[in-house]
């Protein structure tokens, strides 16, 4: 992943949908390359709650339709 674009400083969050990614080994590359593992708060994706980068995300994904606020 690059570091930079057009002289702008990018930091990187992968957001996995497949349980194949709940290993150590996963938690450690992204840890390697500062890179946030995307909380998910949802019903079918992995959540995986390491810090590997200098920030974290997070996506409050659980709502109903009916609720306008969707959280």
């Amino acid at each position: 992943l690059p570091e930079k674009q057009d002289g702008i400083t990018l930091r990187h969050a992968l957001e996995v949908r497949n349980a194949s990614f709940v290993v150590p080994e996963f938690v450690q590359l992204a840890r390697k390359y500062n890179a946030a593992i995307v909380y998910a708060d949802h019903a079918t994706y992995p959540a995986i709650a390491d810090v590997t980068g200098d920030f974290v995300y997070l996506r409050l994904q659980t709502g109903s339709d009916d609720n306008h606020d969707c959280y």
